[in-house]
């Protein structure tokens, strides 16, 4: 069993973190005056905040570690070093599924639903939380720890692959769980015959979908639209044609 603690200060990315994180600077072509735009919180997608853990399911990195390797990380071997980050990064990223505001205002009805129990005589008005048991990875650790990987790719206009390129490793794993035995549950069949089966993937789990939202706030979409084309390039593209006509 797990007696580890967290301050939710305390609780920050590694300083070896270099997983992408879209910012304001980021973004060319803006629509809208920089003056316009909200101050950036220099501690997003860094840090845990109060109450987190009273919205998102929290099992610790050690706890994670221990239920992927069956062992405890060793300090100073580079896998289980690389390992930990990736775990701190996905649990950050499901934290920051849910912005500041929401999680200061869902603690602040928590310990007003304390003090209405504790003037009532219950000590602990709180189903209890734990342990919680991961052994066959049910929360769907692996799979995001592989999209925040995969994230790392290079594309050919930006320095990393966008979200929607990282979340194929998702799909892939969520397909491949439903070919294996109890990866689907129960079927239900429409009016009109159409049949919905329920999922058992762990991408699919409680977890996996604020883990998501987070990833991919964190590293936002690049959009860029087709732009017109001058006359110049227009010209030049002709030229090209021709020579390849003359070649061949």
């Amino acid at each position: 069993m797990c007696f580890n603690g967290w301050h939710a200060g305390c609780y920050r990315q590694f300083s070896k973190d270099k997983f992408p994180v879209l910012a304001i600077k980021d973004l060319d072509d803006l629509l809208v005056d920089d003056d316009k735009l909200e101050v950036e919180d220099l501690n997003r997608f860094q840090e845990a905040r109060d109450g987190d853990h009273l919205m998102v399911t929290f099992v610790c990195d050690e706890c994670v570690f221990w239920d992927l390797r069956d062992q405890k990380p060793i300090p100073g071997v580079l896998l289980d070093e690389m390992m930990m980050l990736c775990i701190r990064r996905v649990i950050l990223d499901s934290f920051w599924a849910r912005e500041r505001s929401t999680v200061a205002a869902n603690r602040r009805e928590g310990s007003k639903y304390l003090d209405i129990h504790t003037n009532l005589g219950e000590r602990n008005p709180y189903k209890t939380r734990g342990p919680w048991d991961v052994s066959d990875d049910s929360f769907g650790f692996r799979a995001a720890i592989g999209m925040v990987m995969r994230s790392l790719d290079k594309e050919m206009y930006a320095d990393y692959i966008q979200y929607e390129t990282t979340r194929r490793i998702r799909s892939h794993l969520s397909n491949f769980e439903h070919t294996t035995p109890g990866g689907v549950g129960a079927a239900t069949v429409g009016e009109e015959g159409h049949t919905t089966f329920m999922s058992e993937a762990c991408t699919n789990s409680f977890w996996s979908r604020p883990f998501a939202v987070g990833c991919h706030r964190r590293m936002g979409d690049i959009w860029r639209p087709d732009r017109p084309v001058n006359v110049e390039e227009l010209r030049l593209v002709f030229q090209l044609l021709e020579e390849d006509w003359v070649a061949y």
